[in-house]
């Protein structure tokens, strides 16, 4: 088990047991990556369907609606669908697909 002090904004002293020696590093510790503007749906879906297996949806929004907790802002995927994903065959997951531009239509982000 290594412990680590959270206290400071730079990568901290972890005392490493297996070694008996402490590790120093003062590399800053990693930011948040910013994304640019979210990618089109119709885009990350079209790129999603020509991958095989399917690929994700995903547009780098990555946020349940605030007010209905039901979708994704960005692909319109439920939590359950997303959370569910990778594990989905391609059929289920074309069947995703199919309705994300309705769900978008249907319940456009503010």
């Amino acid at each position: 088990m290594s412990i680590i002090d959270k206290s400071s904004s730079e990568t901290p002293v972890v005392d490493t047991p297996l070694m008996n020696t402490p590790v120093i590093s003062t590399l800053p510790v990693e930011k948040p990556v910013k994304y640019g503007p979210p990618l089109p749906l119709t885009l990350t879906i079209e790129r999603a369907r020509n991958t095989s297996p399917i690929g994700s949806p995903c547009t780098t929004v990555c946020r349940l609606d605030e007010e209905t907790r039901s979708y994704c802002r960005g692909c319109h995927r439920t939590r359950d669908e997303i959370k569910a994903w990778k594990s989905l065959p391609d059929d289920a997951r074309t069947a995703v697909l199919a309705v994300l531009l309705t769900r978008q239509a249907q319940h456009p982000v503010k």
